[in-house]
C-alpha cells in the first residue's frame, strides 16, 4: 500500500541552479530527490565534494549504480522539518558559486 502525501511543485527562477524546480510534500517516510549535475558542467562527485566541505550538505554521487545514474547526485530526506531545508538553496549556491 502507497502512502499519502500532500505535492506541490515550484518552479525556481533559472539563476538558482542546480535546482530547477522543488517538490515539497509530507511522506510517510524518506524520499530522494536526484539532481543532474552535468547539465552545469560539474561531475557528481565535484558537486557532493564541493556542499559537504563548503555547505555541510551530505549527498550521493549515483556513480555505480549503473549507467542512467553516472550523471546524478542524490539527496535523501527522511521527515526532514521543513525549516531545516528552507535554506537548501543558499547552501547550494554557496557551494557551487
Amino acid at each position: 500500500m502507497m502512502a499519502s502525501c500532500r505535492m506541490r511543485v515550484r518552479r525556481v527562477p533559472p539563476g538558482d541552479l542546480p535546482l530547477r524546480q522543488v517538490v515539497e510534500f509530507r511522506p510517510h517516510g524518506g524520499w530522494s530527490l536526484l539532481i543532474d549535475t552535468l547539465s552545469i558542467g560539474l561531475t557528481p562527485e565535484d558537486v557532493s565534494q564541493r556542499l559537504f566541505t563548503r555547505s555541510q550538505v551530505a549527498a550521493t554521487p549515483m556513480t555505480g549504480w549503473g549507467p542512467s545514474g553516472e550523471a546524478y547526485l542524490r539527496l535523501v530526506f527522511a521527515n526532514e522539518p521543513v525549516e531545516r531545508l528552507r535554506d537548501l538553496g543558499t547552501r547550494f549556491d554557496a557551494a557551487l558559486n
